[in-house]
């Protein structure tokens, strides 16, 4: 599917705030818990504890690489294609 950029940057903007909520609430119940940004960098779905833990509390769970606040960091290297639609 095409979508010209208009509508583009609106499904993206529709899908990102969302999601950007959803990460933030995981960090923030991330640091709660006594982990450092150090921590956080570390945590992946191959630490079936730690997943099973996040979600157990708070519903879901996402890995740090899809962190909002990764892709941030990762600047002008995220794109459109970052997202699924």
């Amino acid at each position: 599917m095409h979508l010209s950029n208009e509508r583009c940057s609106c499904v993206t903007n529709c899908a990102v705030l969302p999601y950007k909520f959803l990460s933030d609430k995981e960090e923030r119940f991330l640091k709660e818990q006594g982990y450092t940004e150090e921590d956080i960098d570390t945590v992946t779905e191959d630490d079936q504890e730690t997943v099973e833990y996040v979600q157990k509390n708070i519903g879901y769970f996402i890995s740090y690489e899809d962190l909002y606040s990764t892709w941030l960091k990762k600047g002008s290297d995220v794109d459109h294609s970052t997202f699924i639609y």
